[in-house]
């Protein structure tokens, strides 16, 4: 399993700030998307927001931010912004290929 380079991650508060300010919102049942559109020669950047209130156990939330990378890290033809995923707290419910295809359908509405 490869790892996100520092240039994939949204790292900093300012850089999760303006994701946050100036932002598309994605709705799903499990999951929001934030999109911030970037300069088309910038590489798609990942940021994660997984609260304790979404996964109370630090294993759950390990999980579910194993399977969000691995998922962006599938996607090749992804535009170049800043993407920022908040797990629901519904998300603990669900087993790993459901939450794959949860996010399938969130990079798909895009």
């Amino acid at each position: 399993m490869q790892r996100l380079t520092k240039h994939q991650k949204i790292r900093t508060r300012p850089e999760y700030g303006r994701v946050f300010n100036q932002s598309k919102k994605i709705h799903s049942p499990h999951f929001t998307l934030l999109v911030h559109w970037t300069k088309p020669d910038q590489p798609a950047r990942l940021g994660l927001i997984i609260s304790k209130k979404a996964a109370p156990k630090a294993v759950d939330r390990n999980r579910i931010k194993r399977l969000v990378r691995e998922s962006f890290r599938r996607l090749k033809s992804l535009k170049s912004a800043d993407y920022v995923v908040i797990a629901k707290p519904s998300v603990n419910q669900i087993t790993n290929q459901q939450v794959f295809e949860s996010l399938q359908h969130l990079w798909q509405r895009i």
